[in-house]
């Protein structure tokens, strides 16, 4: 308990002396005491430019997933990367299936069911980078397999969230840790855990009371949603974020904790007109890709009224933030594909070492080929059917 104290005292004081060099260091929008700041008020407020791909990516590939009645997708997809693999996570199948980097299909990871090694529902997935194995998490437990989807382990966590009042939303494999992100029911406040095999409690990071602490009760959920933590792994390290927060930290696998991004919002802060979404968050060498709730705000760029999401990138190397537009034709947001003869636009998945990557739905994959002049994209779509399983769009960074 008093080393948790202590801890979570000496990063208050670290993120205040934060917060002071950035009150004495106002209009500066690259670097407030060694901590990169994101100038998203800025870019919000009429001073930007969309993102388009040729600022960020070198080529780019189409890559068709095997066809076969045993290995159909069906749709919202999450990716993993271990070994030499692709794991694919299919919503609507509840099934997570392993394939080559050339879309040859390879075998399942792990069944449906109750039994040791099975997950009941597909919740979320996850991959260690410092082992390669794949973490399933079904809200009741987090089913690990091998890279090759050779099952392993349960690790079972789900009484441990219900007993403390937790609401568990997704998982993240991080080398000997099994890090839960979510928020507690009682008064919402975003949270990650860090537990080992045996579900010991090895660290929380959050806003929150000690776990024993916590009330049982479950009120009704809070008008807007939960703000249940969200997290991402780059260059072996954890990165945890909250649509509350305006800070994003990052845990090596010794649990030391450093602050590595502040998000100006500008005018917006403290007004929940705009908040960092963390579902889809990704990190490379030179970019940040982030989505951004808006809440009640409209902005021009916002394709249709009904939107209340929106997507930047923040460039590493100049230290500005870039809209993402919308794609009319497509119905989607994505990087205006001007590297590919106006192929696709392109919103990532994933991203792996100088790669970032995105599924697409056969039928739309063929629909975007006949408006393009890519002869790369049509080449791949005439081996295709609307039956066909999905494409993989893979993105080389710069």
């Amino acid at each position: 308990m008093l080393h948790r104290i202590l801890r979570s005292l000496f990063y208050s004081l670290a993120l205040f002396a934060v917060i002071i060099s950035f009150a004495a260091c106002s209009g500066s929008n690259e670097n407030i005491g060694g901590v990169k700041v994101i100038p998203i008020g800025e870019t919000l407020e009429g001073s930007h430019k969309f993102a388009k791909m040729s600022d960020y990516f070198s080529g780019i590939d189409y890559i068709p997933l095997q066809t076969d009645s045993i290995c159909m997708l069906g749709n919202g997809y999450k990716l993993g990367f271990p070994g030499d693999n692709i794991v694919i996570a299919d919503a609507v199948s509840r099934r997570c299936m392993l394939f080559g980097k050339d879309g040859s299909f390879k075998g399942f990871v792990g069944d449906l069911g109750n039994a040791n090694g099975e997950y009941s529902i597909f919740m979320d997935l996850s991959v260690n980078p410092f082992n390669g194995e794949i973490g399933v998490y079904d809200f009741r437990k987090v089913v690990v397999y091998d890279r090759n989807g050779n099952f392993v382990r349960n690790v079972v966590c789900g009484d441990m969230a219900s007993e403390r009042g937790f609401f568990l939303a997704s998982v993240e494999l991080f080398d000997k840790y099994y890090v839960m992100n979510g928020c507690d029911y009682y008064n919402d406040d975003a949270y990650s855990i860090f537990i080992d095999e045996n579900v010991n409690i090895v660290h929380i990071d959050g806003q929150i009371a000690e776990p024993d602490n916590l009330s049982n009760e479950r009120p009704p959920m809070p008008l807007g949603g939960r703000d249940a933590a969200k997290a991402y792994i780059f260059d072996n390290e954890l990165y945890i974020l909250s649509k509350r927060a305006d800070t994003i930290f990052s845990y090596n696998n010794s649990l030391q904790k450093t602050p590595r991004y502040i998000l100006d919002y500008g005018k917006f802060v403290g007004e929940k007109r705009v908040a960092i979404n963390g579902v889809r968050t990704y990190e490379s060498d030179n970019i940040l890709l982030f989505g951004l709730f808006t809440f009640s705000n409209r902005f021009a760029f916002m394709h249709e009224y009904k939107l209340t999401m929106c997507y930047m990138v923040y460039n590493k190397r100049s230290g500005k933030t870039e809209i993402i537009p919308y794609d009319v034709s497509a119905g989607k947001y994505g990087f205006e594909n001007d590297i590919d003869g106006s192929g696709m636009s392109f919103l990532p998945m994933a991203v792996e070492g100088n790669a970032m990557y995105q599924v697409v739905d056969s039928y739309r994959f063929i629909e975007c080929a006949e408006r393009s002049n890519s002869a790369k994209m049509k080449a791949v779509a005439a081996t295709l059917t609307d039956e066909s399983n999905p494409v993989l769009v893979k993105a080389v960074l710069k």
